[in-house]
């Protein structure tokens, strides 16, 4: 087992490193919603279509990320 001052190094780097994920994932999130509105208005809200390589791309981004929320 790990001494005790090295596992509160560990916990507290860990949480500055996951404190600091947050804020970057809380801004893109606020950014993509602007961008969305942003579109909205341009396309007069029409729905966007994809290339089928957009939505292997998207497919592909999502089936990653389904693996990393089930793991944590």
């Amino acid at each position: 087992m790990l001494p005790m001052t090295l596992q509160f190094m560990i916990v507290m780097i860990a949480s500055a490193m996951n404190d600091r994920l947050q804020r970057k994932l809380d801004y893109v999130e606020e950014e993509r919603r602007i961008l969305r509105e942003q579109l909205d208005a341009a396309t007069g809200g029409k729905k966007l279509s994809f290339t089928t390589e957009q939505r292997r791309r998207l497919a592909t981004a999502g089936k990653l990320n389904v693996g990393i929320v089930a793991t944590s």
